[in-house]
């Protein structure tokens, strides 16, 4: 990956509020810096409803399963 294309990532993950960027407060040339506080509260929240989703998933599918077993 080039240097550019990084750099578009992340203007574009700035644009959706999902990291924030500035430069040090120091005199002379620095690199920004990066806060990915909202990048990570939004992946909490997607890995908190994959979690949900695959519970209810696997209570599905142990409740077919026990409804089998009843009918046998």
């Amino acid at each position: 990956m080039q240097k550019r294309q990084v750099q578009r990532h992340l203007q574009s993950l700035e644009k959706l509020g999902l990291i924030t960027s500035r430069y040090p407060k120091r005199p002379g040339l620095h690199a920004k810096i990066y806060n990915f506080e909202g990048l990570t509260k939004k992946l909490s929240i997607c890995a908190a409803e994959a979690r949900r989703e695959k519970k209810m998933l696997d209570y599905k599918e142990d409740e077919a399963t026990r409804q089998a077993n009843v009918a046998d």
